[in-house]
């Protein structure tokens, strides 16, 4: 039996710790008080969130009343122990490192990226259902980028009879949409492809859609945002061209925590064996 100790996160962390629980390991939770260093400072392994932050200074807890600098995080932790965190920043990395801790980034096990992927795209649907006054059959999807989670996304809208269009600077990225049954075209084809479409979904953490691009969309299309930061489009200068803006973050912790807290547990058990 391993123990856990668990510190930040949303609804995700929760059903992790129930997953670890299942596993058979003993699993506590940090206090939202200043009780978490010493608890910390005393634990085996440790599990942060995923992402392990959002502001790039504090651990991301929305639950806590309490914030956690990563500062201070850093500091606490000692030589010997296992820390697992998603996305964790680099800086902040190599600092915990330089102490003797190992780190692991379960957000770099494959199973986990598929499975938040899939999770990812079944929150777009959702999402999508509640944006839009018609079915999604017979509207017209433009994806910007060709992923993971646009991958699991493309023929789920085509499943519902949607009509899907890819942008994708790589061609080996054209080349696999287009074996999914999606048209495929290059960024330069983008003013050609806009105005025919009802939605744009962005998977790209760039700005993708510059006020040339909005200007060629109909009134009343909708840019659903679900890439992090810069994100793809200016909220404001879309709306200031009739076109409707959605931004969808964090749709597996929304959505689905419980599959996306158990595919977290499976990749940090990976890691402890060795088998990611």
């Amino acid at each position: 039996m391993k123990k856990f100790l668990l510190l930040g996160g949303d609804r995700r962390q929760q059903y992790a710790a129930r997953a670890l629980l299942l596993a058979g390991h003993s699993v506590s939770f940090a206090a939202d008080t200043a009780a978490w260093k010493r608890q910390v400072a005393d634990c085996e392994r440790l599990v942060l969130p995923l992402p392990m932050s959002r502001d790039g200074e504090t651990v991301f807890a929305p639950r806590r009343s309490v914030p956690v600098s990563l500062a201070d995080l850093a500091e606490t932790l000692r030589k010997g122990q296992r820390v697992f965190a998603g996305l964790p920043e680099p800086g902040w990395r190599e600092s915990v490192e330089r102490k003797g801790v190992k780190l692991y980034d379960y957000y770099q096990n494959e199973a986990l990226l598929f499975a938040n992927a899939a999770a990812t795209a079944e929150g777009v649907l959702y999402e999508l259902i509640g944006a839009t006054d018609t079915t999604l059959c017979g509207l017209s999807f433009l994806i910007t980028g060709y992923g993971r989670t646009a991958g699991a996304l493309a023929p789920r809208l085509r499943a519902l009879g949607g009509k899907v269009t890819v942008a994708a600077r790589a061609e080996k990225d054209r080349i696999r949409a287009e074996g999914s049954g999606c048209k495929a075209v290059d960024f330069s084809a983008l003013e050609a492809e806009l105005p025919h479409c009802d939605v744009v979904i962005n998977t790209v953490p760039a700005r993708v859609l510059e006020e040339r691009h909005l200007l060629r969309m109909k009134r009343g299309a909708l840019v659903l945002e679900i890439a992090s930061a810069p994100y793809g489009a200016e909220e404001e200068t879309v709306r200031q061209y009739g076109l409707r803006y959605l931004r969808a973050p964090g749709l597996p912790g929304r959505l689905s925590p419980r599959s996306a807290g158990e595919a977290i547990t499976r990749a940090i058990l990976a890691d402890e064996t060795g088998e990611a």
